[in-house]
């Protein structure tokens, strides 16, 4: 291509307002597009966490007078000054996807495929292909290959390779299950124990019930709840055992070479936990909302002390995933420009 770069446009919804999830997954792609000799503006309500994040990122947010994100983003397509669209969730897609779709090369975070493997899924510009292709012929990025994390990762994989041990006991303990509902059926089981260690919740500050987790938490006297964590990775590679949910950070916590307890929020959550479950790398404790917190009890004081386990479960994620799915996204993606640029 010659002359101006167009470039790709990021567009989250309104509920992406802290700095987790989609808000990382769309970071993600960014800091590969930039890698790449891309530019990217995101297209989102300026408000919230997620603004502060991209910002820092050294990314630019589109704002224009009366228009609103998906009004912005789809005038930007028809006038010819994007590459191609990205939406950095499902939830995203929702406003502003059927206005654009077919005009330019688009994407959509977190399609999933029959496996419930969560990937990318992509809407080429006619013509055009991405292989391998979903079944019914919509082309998808699928499997936990194509998980989209910060680069950065993939050279905390590759140290994690060298180091092949893990303590006997599990000591230090991350509960992050993103929903209140989870929160408390993991402090819940951990209250059942007679030995467990420290316990790190991480919580969202805008999640609701965070007064009644922060209480629960006290009473175990060991447990101490964070809001303003940051970036989780800190976290997850100063942990030996995660009490987690099968969203986005399931790829993080396997990359990291975090053993693992898994429990699903939704039908999404339950496709990518039966997948990890199956590779060996995780633990599935089942839906958050049938699971018995004597059972997950039991399941969690079994993993604290087998140390074998544990490093099953580590060596097992850090061959899943190798932290560069991004670069893989990207190089998908420019393909199809270039398609449609010859």
């Amino acid at each position: 291509m010659t002359g101006q770069i167009r470039p790709w446009g990021i567009r989250l919804s309104p509920r992406d307002r802290d700095a987790t999830g989609a808000t990382q997954q769309g970071l993600a792609l960014a800091l590969a597009l930039r890698a790449a000799g891309q530019e990217v503006r995101f297209f989102a309500e300026p408000e919230g966490d997620a603004i502060a994040a991209i910002h820092r990122c050294g990314f630019a947010l589109v704002e224009e007078a009366g228009r609103t994100a998906p009004t912005a983003l789809g005038a930007a397509v028809g006038e010819g000054r994007l590459r191609g669209a990205v939406f950095a969730s499902p939830a995203a897609a929702h406003d502003g996807l059927a206005e654009i779709a077919g005009r330019v090369p688009t994407a959509v975070i977190g399609a999933h495929d029959r496996s419930g493997a969560a990937g990318l899924m992509i809407d080429p510009s006619p013509g055009a292909t991405v292989d391998p292709p979903a079944p019914g012929g919509r082309p998808v990025l699928a499997g936990l290959a194509y998980a989209l994390l910060d680069p950065a990762l993939g050279a905390v994989r590759d140290a994690l390779r060298a180091e092949d041990a893990a303590p006997p006991t599990a000591d230090r303990l991350l509960v992050a299950m993103g929903a209140p509902a989870g929160v408390h059926l993991a402090l819940d089981a951990l209250g059942r124990l007679e030995q467990r260690g420290v316990i790190v919740v991480l919580a969202d500050r805008h999640m609701a019930e965070i007064e009644q987790i922060s209480r629960q938490a006290e009473r175990l006297g060991s447990a101490m709840v964070e809001v303003d964590w940051g970036d989780p990775t800190d976290y997850f590679r100063a942990t030996d055992l995660v009490i987690g949910h099968g969203g986005w950070q399931l790829a993080g916590l396997l990359c990291c070479g975090v053993p693992s307890i898994t429990l699903a929020r939704d039908a999404a959550d339950a496709g990518n936990v039966i997948a990890v479950a199956a590779a060996g790398a995780t633990i599935d404790a089942g839906r958050i909302g049938d699971a018995s917190p004597t059972a997950l009890a039991e399941t969690i004081a079994a993993l604290i002390e087998d140390g074998d386990h544990r490093l099953r479960l580590r060596r097992a994620g850090v061959d899943l995933v190798d932290g560069r799915g991004a670069e893989r996204v990207v190089e998908a993606l420019l393909r199809l420009t270039d398609q449609g640029d010859g």
